[in-house]
């Protein structure tokens, strides 16, 4: 039992090692990069994701996934084909424990739409894609060489997938935001599958007060490191070294 045991630990610890190897970047020192940036576009007003559920669903899952995996190992010399399917089950009974304990984390609709005003009175003093393309600029001079040329080794394209505000059941804000870097070498064929990776930033919720307030510039601060953060990232994971 002991041997089997350890036998399928040792199948999941390859199989995981062999998950978590992420391709090399696509983009070679010194190598010249045209650089384009696609905005997020949307005639809705931002989003407010309730941040509560989605941490009451994750530790629910995981919490259900680990009870419903050990139970698995019950199967004996079955266990490799048991503890899957246990942990899917334990997952799902632990989302919808997670899903009560988040369930009451919504902002009322007066704090919303004051959350909502302070960040479109941030977004309109700050070009979120003109700062990332200044910070990607700034940080890439050294490994890359940017430009716009056609004749680029790489055309890099970082396009705004999702932006939305987060709000806990403690009345808290906060930011999240999704891009998505898509990158083609030249000579490649039109069929071939492009380089792709998203990137996210989260900002550490706040206290809906200090996100409201007049006289502060904890907003624009954010939107700032936002731009800092995602540059690093997507000039780090994208250089290959």
């Amino acid at each position: 039992m002991r041997q089997r045991v350890l036998g399928v630990m040792a199948l999941v610890a390859a199989l995981c090692g062999c998950a978590s190897t992420p391709p090399a970047g696509p983009v070679h020192r010194g190598e010249p990069v045209a650089l384009t940036l696609v905005p997020y576009t949307s005639t809705e007003p931002i989003a407010i994701s309730n941040g509560a559920m989605g941490s009451g669903l994750g530790r629910g899952a995981t919490a259900g996934g680990v009870a419903g995996g050990l139970a698995g190992l019950a199967c004996g010399p079955f266990a490799i084909l048991c503890v899957p399917i246990g942990a899917g089950i334990g997952a799902l009974t632990g989302t919808a424990t997670g899903a009560v304990v988040g369930a009451t984390g919504a902002l009322s609709s007066e704090n919303a739409a004051q959350a909502r005003a302070r960040w479109e009175q941030a977004r309109q003093a700050h070009d979120m894609v003109e700062d990332l393309r200044a910070q990607i600029v700034a940080q890439a001079a050294k490994p890359w060489r940017l430009g716009t040329e056609p004749a680029a080794a790489v055309a890099l394209t970082i396009e705004l997938k999702k932006v939305q505000l987060t709000s806990t059941r403690d009345d808290q804000v906060g930011l999240y935001v999704q891009v998505l870097a898509t990158a083609r070498r030249a000579g490649d064929a039109p069929t071939a599958e492009p380089f792709q990776r998203y990137f996210e930033f989260e900002a550490e919720p706040i206290r809906l007060a200090t996100w409201l307030d007049p006289n502060g510039d904890y907003v624009e601060g954010v939107l700032r490191n936002c731009a800092q953060q995602l540059a690093s990232r997507i000039v780090a994971d994208l250089t290959h070294e």
